[in-house]
């Protein structure tokens, strides 16, 4: 699943999301950034999200909700970002996110 090493606090909130049984993709474009992951929907990997634990209190993310405007992996905008005051916070906007049609 991930290339690199990470964060404890980003490795543990991998394992709490379970991407396989959400169908969720790994999609780190950040590998240099510890602290941070990518995470991509199932129908297409450019709709995504970058999660961060940096300078956060535990169990407390900030996050960036990323929309696909063109054909090539970079062509991304943002369309939704904060933070979230907790694991569930988080979630729902992941589910949100990635799972709309």
């Amino acid at each position: 699943m991930k290339s690199v090493p990470k964060d404890p606090e980003i490795d543990q909130l991998l394992h709490r999301l379970d991407l396989d049984a959400r169908g969720w993709q790994y999609v780190d474009n950040w590998d240099a950034d510890m602290c941070a992951v990518g995470i991509g929907a199932r129908t297409d990997p450019r709709l995504r999200a970058y999660v961060s634990t940096w300078r956060q209190p535990p169990d407390r993310y900030f996050f960036s909700c990323e929309v696909p405007t063109g054909e090539q992996r970079d062509e991304c905008e943002t369309v939704l970002e904060g933070e979230a005051s907790s694991y569930e916070a988080l979630l729902t906007v992941l589910v949100r996110h990635l799972e709309q049609s």
